[in-house]
């Protein structure tokens, strides 16, 4: 017998980008650890539960967007530093 699918309904709240942005912007040091910037997007979008991997996809989305900018310090440990952001003039 095949199973039922049932329709998720949108959590709202804040996105995951959306959550990293704030972190960013609230963070007083500039250095970064990923586990504690995923702690702090899963505190903010909870009761949804994002993968690590998708956190830290949509810091490098970021990135990418020329939203935030960072540069990683110790790959192995996680860690980042805060950039600031080159706004084209």
């Amino acid at each position: 017998m095949l199973a039922t699918h049932q329709k998720t309904k949108r959590v709202e709240g804040p996105t995951i980008k959306e959550a990293i942005l704030k972190f960013w912007e609230e963070w007083p040091s500039s250095t970064i650890y990923a586990s504690v910037l995923i702690a702090h997007v899963r505190a903010t979008v909870y009761p949804r539960r994002p993968f690590d991997g998708t956190i830290l996809r949509k810091l490098r989305e970021l990135r990418s967007e020329g939203r935030l900018n960072y540069k990683v310090i110790d790959n192995q440990k996680a860690i980042y530093c805060k950039i600031p952001v080159r706004r084209e003039k």
